[in-house]
C-alpha cells in the first residue's frame, strides 16, 4: 500500500490529471518572478537618503526616513533620538546608518 501510494504521488502530478489539478505555468512564472526580484532589495533605493531617529539607536532603533519610519541599524555607535542620519547602506534586510556629524 505505502510503495503504490509513493509511485502514484510520483507521477500524478505529470498524468494529465495532475496536470488539470496543478497549474505549471503559474508556479513556474510566480518561481521567476521571486528570483529576478530577489536580485534587488526594494530597500536598495534608500541608500543615500537621509532621515531622523526617532528613538535612540543603541546600535538598533527606528528612524524616519522618506516620511517613514524603519527599523535601523549603526556601525555599533550609539545615535540619540531626534537626531539626522545618512542611509550608508542596506546589509540583507539590515538597514545602516551612520549619524550625520554637525561639526
Amino acid at each position: 500500500g505505502i510503495i503504490l501510494t509513493i509511485i502514484w504521488f510520483r507521477y500524478f502530478f505529470d498524468s494529465p490529471m495532475g496536470n488539470k489539478l496543478v497549474h505549471k505555468d503559474s508556479l513556474a512564472e510566480a518561481k521567476s518572478d521571486q528570483t529576478t526580484n530577489s536580485d534587488e532589495s526594494p530597500l536598495s533605493e534608500l541608500v543615500g537618503a537621509t532621515g531622523t531617529t526617532v528613538t535612540p539607536l543603541r546600535p538598533s532603533g527606528t528612524a524616519r526616513i522618506q516620511d517613514k519610519r524603519y527599523d535601523v541599524l549603526t556601525e555599533g555607535k550609539l545615535v540619540e533620538s531626534g537626531k539626522s542620519v545618512t542611509v550608508i547602506k542596506i546589509d540583507g534586510a539590515h538597514i545602516i546608518v551612520r549619524e550625520i556629524s554637525t561639526d
